[in-house]
C-alpha cells in the first residue's frame, strides 16, 4: 500500500511527537516547516537529513506530492493555514484549536464544503491514556449521574525561570504572553466534556491579576496568571 505523504507546519516538540505517530500510521514524511533553526535542527536529527526543510509555509505548501498537513503551529493561528490548505485540495489534521475568531470559523467552513479534502480538528487532551479510562469508568454508570467535576491546567513554574520561557513563549508576541488564561481551555475543559458528555451552557470566569513586575520581555504582558472557571451545562451539571 502507497504511504500517505505528510507535511508537518510548527516543527516544536508538539509537531514532532504527532510527525512520530502519523509515521506509526502509515505516512511518510516528505517535508517539515518551522522558523526556528534550532527547533528544525532537532527535527532533522530526528527524521532525516532526506525530508525536505522550509522555514516559510509559502515554500513549504508548494512542495511536490505533500497530501496531508500536520498544523502544530502557533494554537490560534492554525485557520488561515488550514484554509490555503483545504483551497489546493490538501487534507488537514489542526491539532489544536480551529479558530481564533468567528469570522475564521465561517471562512474555514466555506474553504472546507468548496473543497473535495478532508479536515479534522484534534483536541489531544482527551486521547490521552487516562482521559479515555476516566470516560470509559463515567458511562460505565458506576458513578451513577454525574453532578460535579473539576479539571486543571497549571504551569507550575517561576516567572523568573528563564529557560522555561526561552522554550515555551520564545518571542515577545508569542501568544501565551497576551492571550488570557481563560482562552486556553482545551486541557482542562476538554477532558470532562469528552468524559461526561456534557456541554456548557452558561459561564463565569474570575481571573487573578498579578503583573510580573522587572524586565522580562517574554513575560505575560496582560498580568493574568491564572483564571478559575464555572459552567452550567446542559444536563444540569456544574464543572
Amino acid at each position: 500500500m502507497e504511504k500517505i505523504k505528510l507535511g508537518v507546519f510548527g516543527m516544536g516538540t508538539r509537531g514532532r511527537d504527532l510527525a512520530r505517530d502519523f509515521l506509526k500510521q502509515g505516512c511518510q514524511l516528505v517535508a517539515m516547516c518551522e522558523a526556528r533553526e534550532s527547533e528544525l535542527k532537532k527535527a532533522v536529527e530526528l527524521f532525516g537529513e532526506e525530508v525536505a526543510c522550509y522555514t516559510d509555509f509559502d515554500s513549504f505548501i508548494e512542495h511536490n506530492g505533500i497530501e496531508i498537513v500536520l498544523l502544530a503551529n502557533n494554537f490560534q493561528e492554525h485557520a488561515p493555514y488550514a484554509i490555503r490548505c483545504l483551497k489546493k485540495g490538501i487534507h488537514v489534521f489542526s491539532e489544536c484549536i480551529s479558530n481564533g475568531t468567528m469570522a475564521e470559523g465561517v471562512e474555514l467552513i466555506e474553504a472546507f464544503e468548496s473543497s473535495n479534502a478532508i479536515y479534522m480538528l484534534a483536541e489531544n487532551y482527551p486521547q490521552m491514556v487516562f482521559n479515555r479510562e476516566i470516560q470509559r469508568v463515567c458511562k460505565g454508570g458506576s458513578l451513577g449521574r454525574l453532578l460535579y467535576a473539576e479539571g486543571e491546567y497549571n504551569h507550575p513554574t517561576s516567572p523568573n525561570d528563564i529557560n522555561f520561557a526561552k522554550a515555551y513563549n520564545y518571542s515577545v508576541t508569542h501568544w501565551r504572553n497576551y492571550t488570557p488564561s481563560t482562552y486556553y481551555v482545551t486541557h482542562s475543559l476538554g477532558p470532562i466534556m469528552a468524559a461526561t458528555g456534557a456541554t456548557p451552557k452558561r459561564v463565569t470566569c474570575f481571573s487573578i491579576f498579578e503583573p510580573i513586575s522587572g524586565d522580562l520581555p517574554t513575560a505575560k504582558q496582560n498580568g493574568d496568571i491564572a483564571s478559575i472557571m464555572v459552567t452550567q451545562n446542559d444536563d444540569g451539571s456544574v464543572f
